[in-house]
């Protein structure tokens, strides 16, 4: 019930904000007629419970993510990583690499692990290619502050 009050008094404040900042014209009256039609839709609410049989009740909306478009997102999200990271590499370290990227499922999308597979170390005296590798390590380390790993 607290609920449905709150509601109530939610949708009262947002209509007397909006219809202050409205414009005078058509668009104001039109604006007003929709926070009109939203506060009767609030006032309603539990009427269409008991009409269902379930008595007078208020359950207020629940919102879910989408759980294909967040996975699809977080790929993206892991391919423009991988690709800044390639490019990086290439012009820091001038070598080839094949990076992978996991991404969290989070809203920010913040990386979780980077992959490097280094293909081409690039012209560089012999037994360099160890301290590169340590670099390119620790510089990742330093910049996405997760578990890194570089072969």
């Amino acid at each position: 019930m607290s609920g449905y009050i709150l509601s109530i008094a939610g949708i009262i404040l947002l209509s007397a904000v909006v219809t202050m900042i409205a414009p005078s014209g058509r668009m104001g009256k039109f604006i007003r007629g929709i926070t009109k039609l939203a506060c009767l839709a609030v006032l309603i609410a539990p009427f269409t419970s008991f009409a269902e049989g379930k008595g007078f009740e208020f359950t207020p909306a629940v919102f879910q993510t989408d759980g294909d478009y967040m996975q699809t997102c977080a790929a993206l999200a892991e391919r423009g990583e991988a690709e800044k990271i390639t490019v990086y590499l290439q012009e820091e370290f001038s070598v080839k690499a094949e990076v992978c990227v996991s991404c969290e499922g989070d809203s920010p999308f913040s990386v979780k692990k980077v992959a490097v597979e280094v293909k081409d170390f690039g012209i560089n005296p012999p037994e360099a290619h160890i301290d590169i590798i340590g670099e390119i390590k620790r510089t990742l380390e330093k910049s996405y502050r997760c578990e890194t790993e570089v072969v």
